[in-house]
C-alpha cells in the first residue's frame, strides 16, 4: 500500500493500524512520482503496487489528489504496466464529475487494511 498524505497523524495511524501489508508513505505527490521514475530508471521495471491511496488536498503542494490520480494512471499506462487500485481519501465531499473515472473511488479519511481494500476494490 502506498499512501500519499501530508497529515502526520493520518500517516501514523496507517503505520500503526495496518497489519496485513507494508505501508509506504509519501508526504507530497511529487515525491511519489519521483520514486516511481527513479525505480523504473534503476530497475527497468515498475514496482509491484497493490493500492495507492492519495489525499485530496496538500498543504505543501499545488497538486490535488484528483490530478495526482490522473497522472498516476497515465504513468502506469505509459510504462505498459498494470495500474494499481487508486483511491482518493478525503473527508471533503467531491462532486461526481470531479472524481477521475479511472480510479477505484473515494474513501473516508481513515486507515484501511489490505483485506478491506481488496473488498472495496472488488465491488
Amino acid at each position: 500500500i502506498i499512501l500519499v498524505e501530508d497529515d502526520i497523524f493520518v500517516s501514523e495511524a496507517w503505520k500503526i493500524q495496518v497489519k496485513d501489508a507494508p505501508v509506504l508513505i509519501y508526504s507530497r505527490p511529487e515525491l511519489l512520482l519521483q520514486f516511481l521514475e527513479n525505480h523504473f530508471l534503476h530497475y527497468k521495471a515498475v514496482p509491484a503496487i497493490g493500492y495507492i491511496i492519495v489525499d485530496q488536498y496538500y498543504e505543501n503542494s499545488d497538486t490535488l489528489g484528483t490530478e495526482l490520480c490522473t497522472k498516476l494512471v497515465n504513468w502506469f499506462q505509459q510504462k505498459k504496466a498494470q495500474t494499481p487500485s487508486i483511491f482518493i481519501s478525503t473527508n471533503a465531499i467531491l462532486k461526481p464529475e470531479a472524481i477521475p473515472k479511472n480510479i477505484q473511488g473515494v474513501l473516508d479519511k481513515r486507515p484501511y487494511s489490505s483485506a478491506e481494500l481488496n473488498l472495496i476494490a472488488s465491488n
